[in-house]
């Protein structure tokens, strides 16, 4: 934004004035069908390596070892999906810092 502060810290600071905006501080509701990516990669967020620079983005190696060490066989489209989780969420500084 042309202030330099994310959509999410307006939204933060128009929340105590706003019931819309603090609805839209909890965005969209996740599908069921798809709920158990979101954890799946939860977990791995979790086992994330850092080095000196900040976080790892998630390597094919290390959706490998999780996925044999948690007994889960993966499908294309849900490490796709998990690829894609992990890109989205380097890619937002905020996100990075935060953690």
């Amino acid at each position: 934004m042309p202030d330099g502060l994310t959509y999410r810290q307006h939204c933060e600071a128009a929340a105590f004035l706003s019931p819309r905006a603090r609805q839209e501080l909890h965005g969209p509701a996740l599908p069921a069908a798809c709920a158990y990516v979101w954890t799946w990669f939860c977990e791995l967020h979790a086992a994330r390596g850092y080095h000196q620079a900040g976080p790892n983005p998630i390597s094919y190696a290390e959706l490998d070892a999780w996925a044999r060490l948690t007994g889960r066989r993966l499908t294309p489209w849900e490490v796709a999906a998990l690829r894609t989780l992990d890109q989205a969420w380097m890619a937002v500084p905020d996100m990075v810092t935060e953690t």
